[in-house]
């Protein structure tokens, strides 16, 4: 005391007298502050358990660290909520956490706040005696949990909730961290591991230990683990309670809300009408209340109100300015009660509305367009029904609820819609060619005529548009004079007026539309790669080069589709046939519609009683009828079997098992094959004419037995006299005219032709044989491989193929994601590839994998297919040169398949 009595008199005298000042500073400065030093380094210590340690630490822990990474966290949270938007389409989530890009886009925020936690963590806990002194550690660790979740880093929020159970026993953070660790696990769908720890909080809620914040938490969580497994009738309970506990005025009418939808979605629309007129009289935010209003039309069968008054208030809403972001909402809404009063033609209109203007909203044109898709579909308008569905798929969030099944149908209806449209384009072009001239002509004519009107439209309009550039050309040098009045663009009529006409100059008059920019509309197939290819369609220089006429206004346009003569009405004929039995199979395999597959094949019978799927539709028909007509199925299978007794088809009636037989055959003697072919290359030709003769007696009827053949005369070349080889090879040529192998023993017999001045078996040292194993092809078991099947598709139905190949890949637990592309490599051969796997192993286990199970090699004859896996680098080279021979001889080298 008397120290600093004395330093506060000192500074008393040196105000007075200046000339003190300097050196009575000088004199005690050095003491002074080194005692300063001395506290503070003393205070930052946490290895002591003192008073002003602790007081120390509390607050630079408080005020600087832990302040700025809890403000970081608020930010990221206010920036997320925001943005975010509720679907009112489904059950609200309670807790809205986002997407994974919300969570890409809180990391700066988020990892601010694990770091400035970090530093509390490391830098001022003061943990003595398993006890921590410093009350900032555990919400330091909370806030660390907390910001590793919101960055979907569940694991390490998982992690840390978990220690803080362990380490912060019977405290309101242990309490707060078991809430956060089951928000993580129901995040994550580790619905087996909250359900147990829920059920351990209840038990400490029952005794009053836990704090009232988290008592109000508590009964949230717990209809949230319910909500996410859609056990909508557990959660009611708790919902209840979490209504009734909170006292947050948003967050109660958000529940509010949220209750009625689960009221509604079970049925009791009267208490759900209820609650959602108790939302609209909370005052909430705009869009739940007006979601709440539309929500109470829809319940409007449980006795509050009728459907006239309830039209009528949504017709009001429609009316009102401030709901025109919400029409597509009303017209859904709308639809949904004209299809409880069975009106469907009134359903599709409101549809077609709600479609056409929701734009911002795509949860709401996905439920709108799927729903209008449905109702085409199910009334058989196929093509409008393909459209929809497209239109969904377009902005189809991923993750949508059975979106995988969605894009299969729609794949099958793109294709489907355009055999339906190739019959119904025949069907027309062959009545038009029965009519009589004259009148064929006046059929001719009227279009054209309709043409021309259209084309006087479209004139008129270019000519608006030319006069309206003109007019924006005119402003354009007044617009900056305009613009000096300081009011804002929409607020100022002489800009807003120059913006129109500029708009209008430069796009012309275009309606209200989705894809106002094309004058010519056209649907985006999006993620199918096959193309509609329209009838109506012409590529006009092609036309020219043919010398036929490319006006649409002329008469011999129409004239070069019509088939008058006998060939032209054959082929007219045959893309009737093919349509219309591969519209069959689509509704069979794609679609699984019987009713509509088994009247195609029907049609096809009775209207083409010999086409060439025949076999097929005789097989089909009878698989078809057995769950409807037995009668029919066997007059059917009595025709098949009577008509074409030794097809695949008639053998797999007679032996169920035949398919499975077929392909377990099929497996062996390709491994038999490549057995044969590795003792030739290995010089065991003992053993390679063995293996040939068991080929030859065991598979007579397989394509590969010329090759067996082949091989076993090289073989016997080898240990015998070069004559036999000649005589075996000029067998070959005549026994297997048709061959493979036919081209390799004319250019062997040339080449022993030319050498036949040479004797001995060292000729055999420099045989094509030995050139044709050399190959240009490299083995690089590691890149990048494919499976490729080639079909004939003469023979084939290429779409349900790519059906069957595309269940066959689903229902495999291959660790990659498998595409499919379609090849056309020649006329009449496609090549289907399976992209997708990292390297020799995959692809040869899948193609294994597809030997064993005869779901889609069984769609074929033996003569229809081959299928084979080859590196990304081997399938540029053999697309090149189409050798599938030289690459086969490759394969069976160095890959091995099994049955």
């Amino acid at each position: 005391m008397e120290k600093i009595k004395y330093f506060c008199e000192i500074r008393v005298i040196t105000q007075k007298n200046p000339i003190l000042k300097l050196s009575h500073i000088n004199n005690f400065y050095p003491f002074y502050f080194g005692i300063a030093v001395l506290l503070f380094l003393q205070s930052c210590s946490v290895k002591k358990n003192n008073l002003g340690n602790r007081v120390y630490h509390n607050i630079t822990a408080h005020y600087n660290a832990y302040w700025n990474g809890k403000e970081s966290y608020k930010e990221g949270l206010k920036q997320m909520n925001s943005s975010l938007r509720n679907n009112y389409s489904e059950i609200l989530p309670i807790f809205n956490y986002g997407t994974d890009q919300y969570a890409k886009a809180l990391s700066p925020y988020m990892e601010r706040a694990i770091q400035k936690s970090s530093v509390v963590i490391q830098q001022h806990s003061m943990r003595f005696k398993n006890k921590e002194y410093n009350r900032w550690v555990d919400d330091a660790y909370l806030l660390l949990g907390k910001s590793y979740f919101y960055m979907g880093e569940y694991v390490s929020a998982r992690r840390t909730f978990e220690f803080m159970i362990d380490e912060f026993k019977s405290t309101p953070s242990e309490y707060e961290a078991m809430l956060w660790l089951v928000r993580t696990y129901n995040r994550t769908k580790q619905f087996e591991k909250s359900g147990p720890l829920l059920k351990q909080f209840q038990d400490l809620v029952d005794y009053e230990k836990v704090p009232l914040s988290q008592q109000r938490e508590f009964p949230m969580v717990y209809a949230s683990y319910y909500l996410l497994q859609e056990k909508y009738a557990e959660s009611v309970e708790f919902l209840n309670n979490a209504i009734d506990i909170n006292n947050d005025k948003q967050l109660i009418t958000r529940l509010k809300f949220i209750l009625a939808q689960v009221y509604q979605n079970q049925g009791n629309l009267e208490a759900a009408s209820e609650l959602f007129l108790e939302v609209v009289h909370r005052n909430p935010a705009y869009d739940m209340a007006f979601n709440a209003k539309i929500n109470m039309a829809k319940s409007y069968f449980a006795g509050v109100g009728n459907s006239d008054e309830i039209i009528q208030s949504l017709e009001m809403l429609l009316n009102d300015s401030k709901n025109e972001e919400f029409c597509d909402q009303i017209y859904h809404a709308l639809a949904e009660i004209a299809l409880k009063e069975d009106d469907q033609s009134s359903a599709i209109n409101y549809l077609i509305q709600a479609v056409a203007l929701s734009s911002n909203n795509n949860f709401q044109k996905v439920s709108s367009s799927l729903t209008l898709a449905d109702l085409y579909f199910n009334k058989g308008i196929y093509k409008n029904a393909k459209l929809y569905y497209d239109t969904a798929m377009q902005v189809m969030p991923i993750g949508y609820p059975d979106q995988q099944a969605l894009i299969n149908r729609t794949r099958v209806l793109v294709s489907l819609v355009a055999h339906l449209e190739t019959i119904q384009i025949q069907d027309s072009l062959q009545k038009i060619s029965r009519m009589p001239e004259e009148e064929r002509l006046a059929v001719i004519d009227a279009i054209i005529s309709d043409i021309t009107s259209k084309d006087k439209m479209e004139q008129t309009a270019e000519r608006e548009r030319m006069q309206d550039l003109s007019i924006a050309r005119q402003q354009q040098n007044t617009f900056s004079q305009n613009q000096g009045d300081g009011a804002w663009y929409f607020y100022n009529p002489s800009t807003l007026s120059y913006g129109f006409t500029e708009f209008v100059g430069k796009w012309g008059r275009r309606p209200l539309e989705d894809n106002w920019r094309l004058s010519q509309k056209q649907v985006q197939n999006m993620g199918f790669s096959e193309n509609v290819r329209q009838t109506e369609t012409r590529d006009e220089e092609d036309l020219k080069l043919q010398g036929k006429a490319i006006s649409k206004k002329d008469r011999n346009y129409y004239l070069n589709d019509i088939p008058l003569s006998e060939n032209q009405l054959n082929e007219s004929n045959n893309k009737i046939i093919e349509a219309l039995y591969q519209s069959a199979m689509l509704f069979k395999e794609g679609l699984k519609d019987t009713t509509r597959a088994i009247g195609q094949f029907e049609t096809l019978m009775q209207n083409y009683p010999d086409n060439e799927f025949k076999i097929q539709a005789f097989y089909y028909l009878h698989k078809l009828y057995l769950s409807k007509e037995l009668n029919k199925s066997t007059y059917y299978k009595q025709q098949l079997l009577s008509q074409y007794p030794n097809s695949d088809y008639a053998k797999v009636i007679i032996n169920p098992d035949y398919f499975k037989q077929l392909s377990s055959l099929r497996g062996e003697i390709e491994t038999l094959y490549f057995d044969t072919y590795q003792a030739y290359e290995n010089e065991q030709y003992y053993v390679s004419i063995s293996l040939s003769d068991r080929a030859i007696a065991n598979y007579n009827d397989s394509i590969l037995i010329p090759k067996f053949e082949y091989i076993r005369a090289l073989s016997i070349g080898r240990i015998e006299e070069l004559d036999s080889l000649l005589i075996n090879m000029q067998r070959i040529i005549a026994k297997y005219p048709n061959s493979e192998v036919v081209p390799l023993a004319k250019n062997l017999i040339s080449y022993l032709n030319s050498t036949s001045t040479q004797t001995g078996r060292d000729s055999m040292t420099i045989m094509p044989e030995k050139e044709e194993i050399k190959s240009n092809f490299y083995f690089q078991p590691d890149t990048t491989h494919l499976y490729i099947l080639i079909i004939n598709t003469e023979r084939v139905n290429l779409e349900a193929v790519k059906l069957r190949l595309s269940d066959f890949n689903l229902k495999r637990t291959f660790s990659r994601s498998l595409t499919i592309a379609n090849f056309v490599v020649t006329e009449n051969s496609n090549w289907l590839a399976v992209m997708g796997f990292g390297n020799k192993q995959e692809a040869q286990d899948y193609i294994n994998e597809m030997n064993k199970d005869e779901y889609v090699l069984s769609m074929f004859n033996k003569e229809e297919y081959r299928h084979f896996v080859i590196t990304a680098n081997n399938y540029s080279i053999l697309l090149q040169d189409k050798d599938i021979d030289e690459y086969l001889k490759f394969y069976y080298k160095h890959y091995q398949t099994t049955n």
